[in-house]
Order: C-alpha cells, then sequence, then structure tokens
C-alpha cells in the first residue's frame, strides 16, 4: 500500500477491495466526523478543477443498503455546495456494486468559488456508520462542441488510483492516495 495516511481523515487505504481486486479508499466516517481525502498534501499541489466539466468515481457499500451520502470539495477559505451521490450515481442507488457516479462541476459551483486551487475531497458521516470503497476518481473534461464526437472526453487528470490509461482523462487517484 502506497498511500501516506495523513492524507486521509475517517478513511483508509485497502487492498484487493477495488475494481478488478485492485487497492481502493476506504471510507470510515463515524456519527461525527466526515471521510475526506487531502489532494494537497504529501507535497502534491492544490487542483485546479475549472478547466473540467465533472469529477467521477466508483462507489460500493460494503453491505446491500448504502444508503445515502453527501460528497463536496474544499479549500483552504471555501467550500462547495454538497450534493447527493444517489443523484448523480448510475442505478440511482450505493448497494454491494461498484457504481459509477459522476457529478458535473457546475452541481459544485458557488457564486463564491469557481473551483480553483482544491485541496480536499469528503464524503459526510453516515449515523449508521456504513463503510464505503471509493476508486478511480476522475476529472473529465468534455470536448467543445465543435470537435469530433470520436473525440468526446478531453484532459482527465489521471495519477495514481487507474489502472487503465486514458490520453483523454486525467486520474485524481485511483488506491496509491498521495503516493
Amino acid at each position: 500500500i502506497l498511500t501516506e495516511t495523513h492524507c486521509l481523515s475517517y478513511a483508509q487505504e485497502v487492498s484487493g477491495e477495488g475494481i478488478g481486486g485492485s487497492n481502493a479508499l476506504k471510507l470510515r466516517p463515524d456519527k461525527w466526523h466526515n471521510s475526506n481525502y487531502k489532494l494537497y498534501c504529501g507535497g502534491k499541489l492544490r487542483r485546479d478543477f475549472r478547466p473540467y466539466n465533472s469529477i467521477e468515481f466508483y462507489v460500493k457499500s460494503a453491505v446491500q443498503d448504502g444508503g445515502d451520502r453527501q460528497f463536496w470539495i474544499g479549500t483552504w477559505n471555501a467550500t462547495s455546495n454538497k450534493v447527493s451521490i444517489s443523484s448523480f450515481i448510475e442505478g440511482g442507488k450505493v448497494d454491494s456494486s461498484w457504481r459509477k457516479v459522476s457529478i458535473p462541476l457546475s452541481a459544485l459551483k458557488t457564486s463564491n468559488w469557481d473551483l480553483n486551487f482544491v485541496e480536499t475531497l469528503y464524503w459526510d458521516l453516515d449515523i449508521q456508520g456504513r463503510e464505503y470503497y471509493v476508486d478511480n476518481i476522475l476529472l473529465i473534461s468534455q470536448a467543445s462542441q465543435a470537435q469530433s464526437q470520436s473525440n468526446a472526453v478531453d484532459n482527465v487528470v489521471r495519477e495514481s488510483f487507474v489502472v487503465s490509461e486514458s490520453q483523454n482523462s486525467v486520474l485524481i487517484s485511483n488506491a496509491s492516495v498521495c503516493g
């Protein structure tokens, strides 16, 4: 495992739990604390999300009824809107299967913050203590309408949590958090 544990709060990198048996981020919130993944950590810089259109990640619950969670991002002096994961997940619910979540960044933007200098990704607490797993966190930038349909995805941020590489995607995190 390549995680710098100080980059995670109420979460941990776990081996063998990710998509295809890779590492995953295990969210372990409690009644009082949210899970978070610090991007601005371990010598890494804050991230500018403005050039991108959406953030995608895969999520599953350790139990069949995963309930619903909220997701948001933050920086030192601002937080985004909080959005319900179930509103943006394939199939409309979190359960024990890997499901893709695709959140338009426009849903996270506020009138006070345009999503520059992002430091942290947050998943809210769960009063029932259910654990979630997250894998393959990506920023996606849709190609302009003038570009061909065959080149629909552009500039995805790619780092350590992705197994396969795409020229049109950037991975924020796969399973090697801050590593």
